[in-house]
């Protein structure tokens, strides 16, 4: 028999407006601890100020979600520290009413169930190639729910806006978007977007992604934006968009065989350039790498680490451009949000990034082979 024991670590309060609801959503959440053998059980309550009704409560443990029992706000979960072991886990607990939300955060420490096996002692064989030239890395690892910290060392941290949150105590990491507001905004909603970034006119973009949903709340979305750089919603039919953006999907993502990932360039509301995966269509609820590059030789699209053939709707492999600089309107670099210049509706992505990278050189087949290897 075994005890698990978790600790506080910090807490995070947020809050928003509630439309219609005569004040402010302004939750408390408290949170009790009791160990029990292999078990964590931990109960909560949410207390509401400015409504009259407190509405549904959902309640998540790190990406995994559940509803309480209807009739009141008190919540609880049994957490198996076979499963939910050793590691930070995320506990969020979130109160709907109408449009609004509110969000109270903790992080806990179990030091209980079973540990990670040791790391394996260096390999004697060959090593992958060692990756230079990094202009900006989002990984989540040192995500505290308000920044996304710059894991290259040039300082382009982003802000969080909304809940997403990291995904902690798994084999992948990374950071879970909920589909209705959340996005990555670098370096914050008052700030241009760094010129290192998107003054890069040859350079690879690597990431990892993966869709949960094709739901924008209970709309099928246009497009899962995964990144992008260019206009913001205040453009208009007169003004017209330039944009840079990595998305999955195209208008048709009820289609499961229609969910390619894309890389377009708008300038002045025209496509210049828009390559997608072709025959490799993302399935839900699975990770996958995704790399492109572009340089002096033209441009290549890798998926899991091996090259692919993309279909063209502007462009040939023989480009060696356009890339990030072709950009002029630069008012957003953002994460898990973005606009699909068809229907000139702005989407959010339901599902999780890792390892966002951007550098400033094209890398190497054995330099994107060894990252998505990871």
């Amino acid at each position: 028999m075994k005890t698990a024991a978790c600790l506080w670590i910090g807490s995070l309060l947020l809050w928003a407006g509630c439309a219609g609801g005569g004040g402010a959503v302004t939750p408390s959440l408290g949170v009790q601890i009791t160990s029990h053998q292999d078990r964590q059980t931990v109960a909560g309550t949410i207390t509401l100020a400015g409504l009259a009704e407190g509405g549904p409560v959902e309640v998540a443990v790190d990406d995994q979600a559940f509803v309480p029992a209807e009739g009141g706000s008190a919540w609880s979960i049994e957490l198996d520290t076979d499963l939910w072991s050793y590691g930070f886990h995320t506990i969020q607990a979130r109160v709907r009413q109408g449009a609004s939300q509110a969000i109270a955060r903790i992080s806990l420490f179990c030091e209980g169930g079973t540990q990670p096996p040791p790391s394996p002692p260096p390999s004697s064989g060959p090593q992958p190639p060692i990756v230079s030239d990094l202009v900006a890395l989002w990984s989540f690892d040192d995500c505290d729910g308000i920044r996304a910290i710059d894991g290259s060392g040039n300082g382009l941290t982003g802000t969080i806006y909304g809940s997403a949150l990291p995904i902690l105590g798994k084999r992948k990491g990374g950071l879970a978007f909920d589909g209705v507001d959340d996005v990555v905004r670098i370096p914050d909603a008052q700030s241009p977007p760094p010129a290192a970034v998107a003054d890069l006119s040859t350079g690879t973009i690597s990431l990892w992604l993966r869709y949960d949903s094709i739901y924008n709340g209970n709309t099928v979305a246009d497009i899962l934006p995964v990144l992008y750089l260019g206009s913001d919603e205040t453009s208009t039919i007169a003004t017209g968009f330039d944009c840079a953006m990595v998305y999955i999907g195209h208008g048709n993502l009820v289609d499961p065989n229609q969910r390619q990932v894309y890389f377009t360039i708008l300038k002045g509301d025209h496509v210049i350039f828009c390559l997608d995966t072709g025959k490799v269509s993302l399935e839900e609820d699975t990770w996958y790498h995704y790399a492109f590059v572009m340089g002096p030789g033209g441009n290549k699209l890798y998926v899991d680490g091996k090259e692919v053939t993309p279909h063209y709707t502007v462009g040939s492999p023989r480009d060696n451009g356009p890339f990030l600089s072709h950009v002029s309107d630069r008012d957003l670099l953002v994460l898990g949000y973005g606009m699909f210049g068809l229907s000139r509706l702005w989407w959010h992505l339901d599902g999780a990034l890792d390892d966002v990278a951007v550098y400033d050189r094209v890398l190497t087949a054995a330099e994107i082979a060894s990252l998505a290897a990871d």
